[in-house]
């Protein structure tokens, strides 16, 4: 049997999730032979990872193939970046790729042009790209055409689409045959004791501050990240690179390792609210802040689910740090914080076996 993957290049969610699925698929499918179309920074960045590492690992059943996605379909503050046409012209480089049209299953982490070519493949994926970028620049022709095509290949092929339950955006249940599925989950750690009292003096709140893999809102992170760490109650773990340390500071900052054990003892994830981000913390139970650039309707909509779930806070953009700031320590002593541990919980976990289960069912 043959599995042909494409993975959108934009950031780390979209490859994790895939990854995630295609492991199990592996793990349930021996001898399963898996073509993996991604970037090579994306497989480099994620070697820490163990299900990645050792799913890479296997070279006999697996490969991976650079530079077919990007550059494609991705998020940019900058509407004139799309004029290359790269939105509605990336696609052809997949016309000639044998592996593609010789596969069993084709899998595509939200990249809908696939159907082009295999107008049987499932898409994964929580929002839609036409959605997005419609929204954040209707006049700008580039998008409208990428726009204008993915809508006529949604309504021509209706595709099947695994997605998320509790976040899925409206566009994916109308256009297609939405699948939802709880949070794609590995199995984690449970968290380390938690201070209860939350606003006593000798509590120190343990903060990750994560941006995703994208800089959309990197200085607006840097700025909220100085803030924090003026105040000595706050343990702030930063990604290697994200922040520089002001003086006095240094005591109070580490590097974040994205490693089971350090998202377990987090207090608080304050971060853009990637479908990916989200997902580690319903699975390390990490009640959530969320902050992000105005003009992008799929963070809008993910906080606002953060809120409505009370799993978290929504600070909305970053325009004054010190708002935010005051925001972030309200919350963390409130009994919102308290029932956002308990609502975390209770979401639904098991997506990664679910969608795999789903797969090979409708692979019959």
């Amino acid at each position: 049997m043959k599995i042909f993957s494409l993975i959108c290049h934009n950031g780390l969610g979209h490859f994790k999730r895939s990854v995630a699925v295609l492991s199990e698929l592996q793990r349930q499918l021996p001898g399963v032979q898996i073509t993996v179309a991604c970037e090579k920074w994306q497989v480099e960045r994620m070697q820490d990872w163990e299900v990645a590492a050792v799913f890479f690992a296997n070279t006999e059943n697996v490969r991976y193939l650079d530079g077919l996605v990007f550059p494609g379909v991705y998020w940019d503050k900058n509407p004139l970046n799309y004029q290359d046409r790269k939105l509605t012209e990336w696609h052809h480089r997949l016309a000639n790729v044998q592996e593609l049209h010789e596969a069993d299953l084709v899998l595509s982490d939200n990249l809908s042009q696939v159907l082009l070519y295999r107008p049987d493949a499932v898409l994964l994926g929580s929002f839609l790209w036409s959605d997005i970028l419609e929204d954040a620049y209707p006049e700008v022709p580039f998008v409208t055409e990428f726009v204008e095509e993915e809508r006529r290949l949604l309504a021509t092929y209706k595709p099947r689409m695994l997605c998320v339950g509790d976040i899925v955006m409206p566009g994916v249940v109308k256009q297609t045959e939405a699948i939802k599925l709880p949070w794609f989950c590995e199995v984690a750690l449970e968290k380390e004791a938690i201070v209860t009292e939350r606003g006593a003096e000798e509590s120190h709140f343990k903060i990750a501050l994560l941006g995703g893999a994208t800089d959309s809102i990197a200085n607006e992170l840097q700025q909220l990240a100085q803030a924090l760490l003026k105040n000595q109650r706050v343990e702030l773990f930063l990604p290697k690179g994200l922040v520089s340390v002001p003086k006095g500071g240094e005591k109070n900052l580490h590097v974040f390792d994205h490693s089971e054990t350090s998202f377990s003892a987090l207090d608080l994830i304050i971060c853009r609210p990637g479908v990916g981000t989200l997902t580690d913390a319903i699975c390390y139970k990490v009640p959530v802040a969320a902050v992000y650039e105005a003009g992008n309707i799929e963070m809008e909509h993910n906080a606002t689910v953060v809120e409505q779930l009370q799993i978290g806070v929504n600070l909305g953009s970053l325009t004054d740090v010190s708002v935010s700031c005051a925001a972030i320590f309200e919350f963390l002593g409130s009994s919102s914080y308290s029932l956002s541990e308990k609502k975390i919980q209770a979401r639904p976990r098991g997506g990664v076996e679910a969608a795999a289960a789903w797969v090979i069912e409708n692979m019959k």
